[in-house]
């Protein structure tokens, strides 16, 4: 296990992990193998002084989406039949509702059927009442919500893009409001791809993947309904600081750099939306 520590640029090397590494709100989740590699024990806090955390129940096991730890299982999470539960951060869950071909069209003209698309409900805790969403999950768009730990609420956006398309992205607060998070409809990009979203209290970092690899694959910045290229080529394991400042991203010029092993192409690096003029 490494941390890079950007205010002093230095790497950190920790003991070795086994499985199970998860991160959240600055406590780090892991399990280390003894001597013979049969026996695991697992540790639970800052990366600088964790503690022993127990080992999981046989009805256990290690939750990473949005809660870093042990939690039970729930029948009610199956997903081998509809209805079923998502969880969420703490009480909060999504119930899919119900299971339909998606209603929009191929956007590519791709394939003879459609694939299948989910309503939803949120509920902010069980026993609350159910939010219906505005939209259906899964489908050509394989819409998902991921919680931002800034605004301490959900953000539901696309992981495909689709020229011609309008990009629509979802708030769900955690008290149960959904909010549309208003995009210029002018939004585009050359060819489908790959896409994904990472909101700053400034403006939404954009790691689009698609079209060609030198000249528009890479990281964008829109602001003020103004999107700017920062950053070109691949990128990879892009995270979102728990402030919302900085997005740190793997990052090289095309497939083999990454790959190599001779020469130091692969790089981590870091932009600052926060400090004075707005990146870095």
């Amino acid at each position: 296990m490494t941390v890079w520590r950007p205010a002093t640029g230095q790497l950190e090397f920790f003991q070795p992990w086994r499985s199970d590494v998860c991160v959240e709100d600055s406590q780090v989740v892991y399990g280390v193998n003894d001597a013979t590699g049969k026996n695991v024990t697992y540790y639970r806090g800052p990366v600088e002084n964790p503690q022993e955390y127990p080992p999981p129940r046989h009805n256990m096991y290690m939750r990473k989406n949005f809660s870093c730890g042990w939690a039970e299982k729930d029948i009610r999470e199956s997903r081998a039949s509809i209805p079923y539960r998502i969880r969420l951060r703490d009480d909060n869950f999504l119930e899919i509702t119900g299971e339909n071909p998606n209603p929009e069209p191929d956007p590519q003209n791709l394939r003879k059927s459609s694939p299948v698309a989910h309503t939803a409900a949120y509920h902010e805790r069980e026993g609350s009442n159910a939010v219906p969403l505005p939209l259906m999950l899964s489908g050509w768009d394989s819409y998902y919500p991921n919680y931002i730990e800034w605004r301490n609420a959900y953000l539901i956006a696309p992981d495909a893009y689709y020229p011609g398309r309008r990009i629509r992205l979802w708030w769900i607060e955690r008290d149960g409001r959904i909010l549309e998070e208003q995009l210029p409809e002018s939004l585009s990009f050359p060819a489908p791809g790959g896409i994904a979203f990472y909101p700053t209290p400034n403006g939404i970092f954009i790691h689009y993947n698609g079209g060609d690899l030198k000249k528009v694959r890479g990281g964008y910045f829109l602001k003020n309904d103004k999107l700017e290229q920062l950053i070109k080529a691949n990128l990879h394991g892009v995270a979102l600081s728990p402030d919302g400042c900085r997005v740190v991203f793997d990052h090289a010029q095309n497939p083999n750099d990454y790959l190599s092993k001779e020469k130091p192409h692969r790089t981590l690096k870091m932009i600052d939306f926060c400090i004075q003029g707005g990146k870095q």
